[in-house]
Protein backbone atom coordinates (compact mmCIF):
# COMPACT_ATOMS: atom_id res chain seq x y z
CA UNK A 1 0.00 0.00 0.00
CA UNK A 2 1.48 3.19 -0.99
CA UNK A 3 0.74 6.48 1.36
CA UNK A 4 -1.60 8.85 0.69
CA UNK A 5 -1.62 12.90 1.54
CA UNK A 6 -4.40 12.24 3.80
CA UNK A 7 -1.94 9.40 5.31
CA UNK A 8 1.09 11.65 5.45
CA UNK A 9 -1.02 14.82 7.52
CA UNK A 10 -2.62 12.22 9.39
CA UNK A 11 1.30 11.03 10.40
CA UNK A 12 2.40 14.81 10.99
CA UNK A 13 -0.89 15.80 13.00
CA UNK A 14 0.29 12.46 14.76
CA UNK A 15 3.80 14.21 15.56
CA UNK A 16 2.22 17.57 16.73
CA UNK A 17 0.08 15.33 19.39
CA UNK A 18 -3.29 16.37 17.78
CA UNK A 19 -6.12 13.99 16.68
CA UNK A 20 -7.11 14.86 12.85
CA UNK A 21 -10.57 15.62 14.15
CA UNK A 22 -9.56 18.35 16.28
CA UNK A 23 -7.40 20.82 13.92
CA UNK A 24 -8.67 23.87 13.34
CA UNK A 25 -8.82 25.10 9.10
CA UNK A 26 -5.39 27.03 9.81
CA UNK A 27 -3.81 24.46 11.38
CA UNK A 28 -4.49 21.88 8.65
CA UNK A 29 -3.23 24.47 6.26
CA UNK A 30 -0.02 25.04 8.11
CA UNK A 31 0.53 21.44 8.01
CA UNK A 32 -0.17 20.17 4.60
CA UNK A 33 1.36 23.37 3.19
CA UNK A 34 4.61 22.28 5.30
CA UNK A 35 3.86 18.81 3.62
CA UNK A 36 3.93 20.24 -0.16
CA UNK A 37 6.83 22.55 0.64
CA UNK A 38 9.06 19.66 2.08
CA UNK A 39 7.97 16.92 -0.86
CA UNK A 40 8.16 20.20 -3.52
CA UNK A 41 11.22 21.78 -2.46
CA UNK A 42 13.58 19.75 -0.06
CA UNK A 43 12.89 16.03 -0.23
CA UNK A 44 12.22 16.06 -3.77
CA UNK A 45 15.52 18.02 -4.85
CA UNK A 46 17.52 15.03 -2.89
CA UNK A 47 15.07 11.89 -4.92
CA UNK A 48 14.84 13.43 -8.34
CA UNK A 49 12.44 12.04 -10.76
CA UNK A 50 14.27 11.77 -14.09
CA UNK A 51 12.06 11.70 -17.36
CA UNK A 52 13.36 11.49 -21.15
CA UNK A 53 11.50 13.46 -23.83
CA UNK A 54 12.40 13.99 -27.45
CA UNK A 55 11.76 17.63 -28.59
CA UNK A 56 11.81 18.57 -32.49
CA UNK A 57 13.94 21.09 -33.69
CA UNK A 58 11.65 23.48 -35.81
CA UNK A 59 13.54 26.51 -36.82
CA UNK A 60 16.06 26.68 -34.59
CA UNK A 61 13.82 25.93 -31.50
CA UNK A 62 13.21 23.30 -29.62
CA UNK A 63 10.31 23.28 -27.02
CA UNK A 64 10.98 21.23 -23.73
CA UNK A 65 8.22 19.41 -21.61
CA UNK A 66 6.01 21.03 -19.51
CA UNK A 67 7.48 19.49 -16.09
CA UNK A 68 11.23 20.06 -17.03
CA UNK A 69 12.77 21.13 -13.99
CA UNK A 70 16.27 20.85 -15.47
CA UNK A 71 18.84 19.61 -17.82
CA UNK A 72 20.54 16.48 -17.07
CA UNK A 73 21.88 15.57 -20.57
CA UNK A 74 20.33 15.93 -24.45
CA UNK A 75 21.19 13.72 -27.38
CA UNK A 76 22.80 15.21 -29.35
CA UNK A 77 24.66 17.16 -26.62
CA UNK A 78 24.33 20.86 -26.66
CA UNK A 79 26.86 22.85 -28.40
CA UNK A 80 28.41 26.22 -26.81
CA UNK A 81 26.26 28.08 -28.95
CA UNK A 82 23.26 26.38 -27.69
CA UNK A 83 21.21 28.07 -25.31
CA UNK A 84 18.22 27.08 -22.85
CA UNK A 85 15.87 30.13 -22.95
CA UNK A 86 12.59 29.66 -20.57
CA UNK A 87 11.02 26.27 -21.75
CA UNK A 88 13.04 26.11 -25.13
CA UNK A 89 16.50 25.33 -26.66
CA UNK A 90 17.38 27.51 -29.19
CA UNK A 91 20.26 26.50 -31.79
CA UNK A 92 21.91 27.57 -34.16
CA UNK A 93 23.04 24.36 -35.77
CA UNK A 94 20.48 23.49 -38.77
CA UNK A 95 21.04 19.78 -38.82
CA UNK A 96 19.68 19.38 -35.31
CA UNK A 97 16.42 17.79 -36.00
CA UNK A 98 15.58 16.66 -32.56
CA UNK A 99 16.85 16.59 -29.09
CA UNK A 100 16.03 13.22 -26.96
CA UNK A 101 16.14 15.40 -23.89
CA UNK A 102 17.07 13.17 -20.28
CA UNK A 103 15.43 15.77 -17.36
CA UNK A 104 14.46 15.56 -14.01
CA UNK A 105 10.68 16.20 -13.38
CA UNK A 106 8.92 19.12 -10.88
CA UNK A 107 6.95 17.80 -8.85
CA UNK A 108 3.27 18.90 -8.97
CA UNK A 109 1.88 19.83 -5.29
CA UNK A 110 -0.14 17.26 -3.65
CA UNK A 111 -3.75 18.52 -3.55
CA UNK A 112 -6.36 15.69 -2.52
CA UNK A 113 -6.14 13.14 0.17
CA UNK A 114 -5.90 10.09 -2.11
CA UNK A 115 -2.67 11.75 -3.72
CA UNK A 116 0.20 9.87 -3.06
CA UNK A 117 3.68 11.15 -3.33
CA UNK A 118 6.26 10.20 -6.34
CA UNK A 119 8.82 9.89 -4.04
CA UNK A 120 10.86 6.84 -2.13
CA UNK A 121 9.37 6.06 1.35
CA UNK A 122 12.37 7.14 3.07
CA UNK A 123 11.15 11.05 2.76
CA UNK A 124 8.15 10.00 4.09
CA UNK A 125 9.14 10.22 7.95
CA UNK A 126 11.16 13.54 7.08
CA UNK A 127 8.26 15.01 5.98
CA UNK A 128 6.38 14.90 8.46
CA UNK A 129 8.68 15.91 10.65
CA UNK A 130 9.20 19.07 8.48
CA UNK A 131 5.30 19.39 8.96
CA UNK A 132 5.34 19.24 12.73
CA UNK A 133 7.85 21.90 12.84
CA UNK A 134 6.14 24.41 11.15
CA UNK A 135 2.99 23.86 12.98
CA UNK A 136 5.16 24.86 16.15
CA UNK A 137 6.74 27.53 14.47
CA UNK A 138 2.63 28.85 13.36
CA UNK A 139 1.99 27.94 17.33
CA UNK A 140 4.84 30.36 18.58
CA UNK A 141 6.45 27.38 20.18
CA UNK A 142 10.21 28.21 19.59
CA UNK A 143 11.71 25.60 21.53
CA UNK A 144 9.96 22.76 20.03
CA UNK A 145 10.13 24.13 16.34
CA UNK A 146 14.33 24.19 16.79
CA UNK A 147 14.03 20.62 17.99
CA UNK A 148 11.94 19.36 15.62
CA UNK A 149 13.63 21.16 12.72
CA UNK A 150 17.21 19.84 13.55
CA UNK A 151 15.78 16.23 13.38
CA UNK A 152 14.15 17.17 10.20
CA UNK A 153 17.49 17.89 8.92
CA UNK A 154 19.47 14.96 10.40
CA UNK A 155 16.42 12.36 8.85
CA UNK A 156 16.77 14.33 5.25
CA UNK A 157 20.57 13.87 5.48
CA UNK A 158 20.54 10.58 6.30
CA UNK A 159 17.65 8.91 3.73
CA UNK A 160 19.90 11.21 1.37
CA UNK A 161 22.84 8.58 2.42
CA UNK A 162 21.31 5.54 0.87
CA UNK A 163 21.70 6.07 -3.00
CA UNK A 164 25.17 6.51 -4.29
CA UNK A 165 24.02 9.86 -6.43
CA UNK A 166 21.13 12.33 -5.89
CA UNK A 167 19.36 10.86 -8.88
CA UNK A 168 17.03 7.94 -8.58
CA UNK A 169 13.70 6.99 -10.99
CA UNK A 170 10.86 5.95 -9.14
CA UNK A 171 8.81 3.20 -10.35
CA UNK A 172 7.79 1.24 -7.60
CA UNK A 173 6.62 3.26 -4.12
CA UNK A 174 7.05 1.46 -0.86
CA UNK A 175 4.61 1.36 1.87
CA UNK A 176 7.16 1.31 4.10
CA UNK A 177 6.39 3.59 7.78
CA UNK A 178 8.67 3.68 10.48
CA UNK A 179 6.50 5.07 14.11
Amino acid sequence: MNMTFLDLYTQACHRCKLEVTDVSEEEEAVIKNALNYCYVNEAGKKDILISKGYCPVIDGLAALPEDIDSIISTIPSLSGTDKRIGNNIVTENTNITQYEVLYSVVREALVDDTDIPEISAKYFYPMTTYAASAYYTYKKKTDMTQILYQQYQLELDNAGFEHLDNYSVQNVYSSFWRD
